[in-house]
C-alpha cells in the first residue's frame, strides 16, 4: 500500500513540473459566443480579408512547425449558420437515387438471388478462404473451413428452391426494402444494381461484392499477392469530367445548394471472384466524395481525415462529441456512376443566422500557432523520428457543433481546416491530418 501512495505522489510531482503554456489554446466555449453568434441580428455583408497564402517557421525545441499554405476562401460576403437535424432514409429517397444513377425506367428482381449467384457462392466456399501466402512463390493459400460442408449443404439446398430464371416486375417505391438486404436493380440496358438499404445507409454498386479502392491503397497492395507499387494507369476518363459528372448527379437529386465536390482520388472498382487471384478489376476511375457547404463554404470532407486529439477545455465536452452525419460518396468510370454509398443523412431545419462575423484572421493564425505547438509539446529527442511538422493548407468550409443542452439539431457553423502532415507522412498510407479551428470563435472543433 505504501509503494502505491509513492508512486501515486512521483506522478502527481512529475506532472506538477510539466511547462504550462503561456497562452490558453483553447476558446472556453462557455463564452456563449457561438451561441450568441446564432442569435443576434444578422451582419450586413462584409469582406472578409486573409492573404491568399501564409508562410512562417516555428521553431520547437526538438521539432520544427513550417507553415508553407494557401490559405482557400469561397468568393462571398456572407457568412451563414445552418440549423440540420438527422433523418432517415424512405424508399422515395432510394428510388430517387436510382433515378440519377441507373435511368428512368427501372424494374426490380423479385427473387432476392439468382442461380447464378448462389453457384459463384458454392465455388467460394469450395476453393476456401484466405489462408496467407506462400513465401517463396508469393502465391495466396486457400483452405476450406471447417463448416465447409455444412455452408455448402445450405448453399445446394437454396439453389434448389431458387428459379431457374429471374423475374422482374417495374420498380415503385413500395416494393424497395430497408433491410439491408440487396434490392437488385435492372435498367433499360441489362445492367443489374444492388442496392443495399437501412434507414441509415445506402450503398448502390454495379456488382453484389465491391471492393471500392483508392490509389493510395493499390499502391501500398490492394489484395492479397497483388505486387506493391502498382498505380491507376487505365482510367479512361479525365478528372474535368468526373467533376462535371458530380455535379449533375448533385443537380439531379437537388442538392447542388447544399453539398460540393470535397475531394477528388483515383480508385478502382473490384470484386471478389472464386480463382486462384481471388479478385478482378471492374473498372478504373474516380471517387467523389461530398461535402456541405450552406450553398457557400468551400466543401471538404473533414470525416474522411484523420483528427489529432487536441487539448479540449473540459467545459467543451459537450461540442466535440463525435455527431454523425453525411458521409457521401460516389465512384464513377467511363461507363458513368458504378458506385454509391451515402450514410448518415440529414437535412437543414433553417438558416439560424443570414450572416455572421467571423474571427479576424491574425486571430485565427494566432489559435493555430498556439494548438500546434501545444498539441506536439509532447516531443523529444525520441519520438520516434519526428522533427518536422508540415501546414499545407488552409480551408474556409463548414463543419458540424451543436449548442450545449440541444440534441435534436446540430449547427453548421464555418470552420478553418488546417491540413498538414508531418516528416514521417510519405511512406504513411494516409498523409494528412487535420485540425478543425471555429471561424467564428477559435474553438477546436
Amino acid at each position: 500500500m505504501k509503494r502505491f501512495t509513492l508512486f501515486i505522489l512521483c506522478v502527481l510531482l512529475l506532472y506538477g513540473c510539466q511547462p504550462t503554456p503561456s497562452t490558453e489554446t483553447v476558446v472556453n466555449k462557455g463564452d456563449n459566443r457561438l451561441e450568441m453568434a446564432v442569435k443576434e441580428r444578422a451582419v450586413p455583408p462584409y469582406t472578409y480579408e486573409a492573404p491568399a497564402h501564409w508562410a512562417e517557421t516555428i521553431s520547437m525545441k526538438t521539432i520544427t512547425i513550417e507553415i508553407d499554405a494557401d490559405v482557400m476562401m469561397p468568393d462571398t460576403d456572407l457568412h451563414p449558420i445552418r440549423t440540420i437535424q438527422n433523418r432517415a432514409f424512405t424508399s422515395e429517397d432510394i428510388l430517387r437515387v436510382l433515378s440519377a444513377c441507373c435511368g428512368q425506367q427501372l424494374e426490380l428482381r423479385e427473387n432476392r438471388m439468382s442461380s447464378g449467384e448462389i453457384t459463384e457462392d458454392i465455388r467460394f466456399v469450395m476453393r476456401g478462404d484466405y489462408a496467407g501466402e506462400d513465401d517463396e512463390t508469393g502465391k495466396v493459400i486457400w483452405l476450406q473451413s471447417e463448416d465447409a460442408e455444412e455452408r455448402l449443404a445450405e448453399l445446394r439446398d437454396q439453389l434448389a428452391a431458387c428459379p431457374t430464371e429471374d423475374s422482374f416486375i417495374p420498380l415503385n417505391a413500395k416494393d424497395l426494402t430497408l433491410d439491408g438486404m440487396p434490392n437488385v436493380i435492372r435498367n433499360n440496358d441489362g445492367q443489374l444494381w444492388y442496392a443495399k438499404c437501412t434507414s441509415q445507409a445506402l450503398n448502390v454498386t454495379v456488382t453484389r461484392n465491391p471492393y471500392l479502392q483508392d490509389e493510395s491503397v493499390v499502391l501500398h497492395g490492394g489484395f492479397a499477392g497483388e505486387p506493391l507499387g502498382q498505380g491507376l494507369t487505365a482510367i479512361k476518363i479525365s478528372e474535368e469530367d468526373a467533376r462535371k459528372a458530380g455535379m449533375v448527379f448533385l443537380e439531379q437529386l437537388g442538392l447542388s445548394d447544399s453539398f460540393g465536390i470535397g475531394e477528388i482520388k483515383k480508385a478502382r472498382l473490384a470484386h471478389p471472384v472464386p480463382t486462384e487471384t481471388g479478385y478482378e478489376v471492374l473498372s478504373e476511375g474516380y471517387t467523389i466524395r461530398f461535402a456541405p457547404t450552406c450553398g457557400i463554404y468551400l466543401p471538404f470532407p473533414s470525416m474522411f481525415y484523420s483528427e489529432n486529439m487536441f487539448f479540449k477545455h473540459e467545459d467543451e465536452y459537450a461540442y466535440v462529441q463525435r455527431l454523425k452525419t453525411d458521409e457521401f460518396e460516389v465512384y464513377l468510370s467511363e461507363n458513368g456512376i458504378e458506385a454509391i454509398s451515402w450514410y448518415n443523412p440529414t437535412e437543414t431545419v433553417l438558416i439560424a443566422n443570414e450572416n455572421v462575423s467571423l474571427l479576424s484572421f491574425d486571430k485565427v493564425q494566432e489559435r493555430i500557432r498556439n494548438q500546434l505547438h501545444y498539441g506536439y509539446a509532447w516531443t523529444d529527442e525520441n519520438s520516434n523520428g519526428l522533427t518536422t511538422l508540415h501546414v499545407n493548407k488552409l480551408i474556409l468550409s463548414c463543419t458540424v457543433t451543436r449548442m450545449e443542452g440541444i440534441t435534436n439539431e446540430m449547427l453548421l457553423v464555418p470552420t478553418w481546416i488546417v491540413l498538414y502532415n508531418d516528416n514521417r507522412s510519405e511512406n504513411a498510407l494516409f498523409k494528412d491530418s487535420i485540425l478543425l479551428i471555429n471561424a467564428i470563435d477559435g474553438s477546436i472543433q
